[in-house]
């Protein structure tokens, strides 16, 4: 399939998930600030989330708003991603411990 065609199969896809907006924020904040995500364009990668993701409170995600999470502290939206990273630990040691 040309790149093209690839680009046009996932025009209006959209992964959901159960982040909050600040929490998907959050989320990919860390993954840029540990060096998990590489991209040096950080507008283009908020834009790209607030296209192709949706979140538990808002299907579709304004860049803007997705910036704003990005880059302003918000203590309950890193508490909750903490919960959501803990859970994620123990599913992995639960998974490799059978």
């Amino acid at each position: 399939i040309a790149h093209a065609d690839e680009a046009f199969r996932w025009k209006g896809y959209k992964v959901f998930t159960s982040f909050s907006v600040a929490q998907l924020g959050h989320v990919i904040k860390l993954l840029v600030d540990t060096g998990i995500f590489v991209n040096s364009n950080k507008k283009e990668l908020l834009e790209f989330f607030s296209i192709f993701f949706g979140s538990s409170n808002k299907e579709n995600i304004s860049a803007g708003s997705l910036r704003n999470s990005f880059y302003n502290e918000d203590a309950s939206a890193a508490a909750g991603v903490r919960e959501i990273l803990i859970l994620l630990l123990n599913q992995s040691k639960k998974d490799f411990s059978r």
